[in-house]
């Protein structure tokens, strides 16, 4: 039995004769689903990109880059703290690409947020807010400290 089409992804299924080399032809670009090639939603994308932004806002308060050499060692420690791998955090700090609910829980647990924050659009704003408050706050209580103490000539 010998196939006359050509698959559209992957190698071919082996036939009765005998093959030097399997034929291959290169996987498509779009995944074909059931229903055919599916693009991704207009609000699907923005959806996407609030997460991306959301995640990567969070990712920079929590592990900050001065305790990490560079942007992979901190995207590791992150994975390892939500339980995937580094290819996974890749994926989700990646507009383009698909996200599932069970890692953004997983995600959510290690940036320790609620999963439907990290959808909001304003979320990453007010984060950041808080932060900038809170770190003034600690630096007007030092300057306060230091008023305080007396001082020796």
């Amino acid at each position: 039995m010998v196939r006359d089409t050509i698959p559209t992804l992957g190698y071919s299924q082996p036939s009765y004769e005998c093959v030097d080399v399997l034929p291959f032809s290169p996987m498509s670009e779009k995944r074909q689903g059931k229903r055919g090639v599916r693009e991704r939603s207009a609000p699907a994308k923005k959806l996407s990109r609030v997460l991306v932004h959301n995640i990567s806002a969070l990712l920079s308060i929590r592990y900050p880059n001065r305790n990490y050499e560079n942007t992979s060692e901190q995207q590791k420690a992150f994975a390892k703290d939500a339980g995937v791998s580094w290819s996974t955090i890749q994926r989700y700090l990646d507009p383009e690409q698909g996200k599932t609910l069970d890692v953004l829980a997983d995600i959510a647990v290690a940036l320790e947020v609620k999963a439907h924050l990290l959808l909001d659009p304003h979320f990453a704003a007010t984060v950041h807010k808080e932060v900038t408050s809170a770190s003034k706050g600690v630096e007007s209580e030092r300057a306060d400290a230091e008023e305080l103490q007396p001082h020796s000539n």
